[in-house]
């Protein structure tokens, strides 16, 4: 088991995006709407869309568009996530709710595309990050209407919910290799953001874009409700 002894101070938190979170963007691409925050993509200033043949897929040449994420003050260390989200319906833009180890590069995470709608869940333990590997997707609405996330974290297992529904669940001990288990256990950063996933060939594809910035002039994500409880 891990030494819980190691546990960060975790700070309870319920309400919505604002005192005691912290963000880098500089161009203010979030609004208060009242009852939920709403984030902004940006396009870039100038970008090529480009078709790739190894990747068999289009992506924007150039700079990503701009989005905030937004982080919260105390590190976690185990704990439980939730949020009412509604993502854009725009292919190449992702949502993402994440607990991310500054340190290790752990990270347990929600992902949510439209067109066709899906959330993606997935983890990565350490610092040599292998895409792909332990990944899942979910078809389902996420952009349509808004709909409640959780990610619960606890030393036993990693648990993903949507509208209270269990739709995964990984234990620390199918996470075994050679001696190691390669499961997230180091003090994590909560996070929300909004980012362009449009630039890299495997990326765009993935993410279903590229951004067609041309077409696309709002693009936008709400989160409102978020909680974060310390059980564990």
């Amino acid at each position: 088991m891990p030494d819980l002894s190691r546990r960060s101070q975790c700070q309870t938190f319920e309400g919505n995006i604002g005192k005691g979170w912290k963000t880098d963007d500089s161009k203010n691409l979030y609004e208060s709407m009242g009852e939920s925050t709403k984030f902004l993509l940006a396009p870039p200033a100038k970008y090529t869309q480009v078709y790739d043949q190894v990747e068999n897929a289009n992506y924007n040449r150039g700079k990503p568009g701009d989005g905030p994420t937004f982080t919260y003050g105390t590190q976690v260390l185990y704990g439980r996530l939730s949020a009412d989200i509604r993502a854009p319906q725009t292919g190449g833009a992702v949502t993402a709710m994440i607990f991310r180890s500054p340190a290790s590069k752990d990270e347990i995470d929600f992902e949510l595309l439209g067109t066709p709608d899906n959330a993606q869940t997935n983890y990565f333990w350490g610092k040599k990050i292998v895409y792909g590997e332990n990944s899942a997707k979910h078809d389902g609405d996420v952009s349509g209407t808004f709909h409640r996330y959780t990610i619960d974290w606890s030393p036993d297992s990693m648990k993903w919910y949507i509208d209270g529904e269990m739709i995964r669940e990984v234990t620390r001990d199918s996470t075994l290799v050679g001696g190691t288990f390669k499961y997230p256990a180091t003090p994590s950063e909560v996070q929300f953001g909004l980012w362009d996933g449009s630039t890299e060939p495997g990326t765009s594809k993935w993410a279903q874009g590229p951004i067609d910035w041309k077409n696309n002039k709002d693009i936008s994500m709400y989160v409102k409700n978020i909680v974060l409880e310390c059980p564990y």
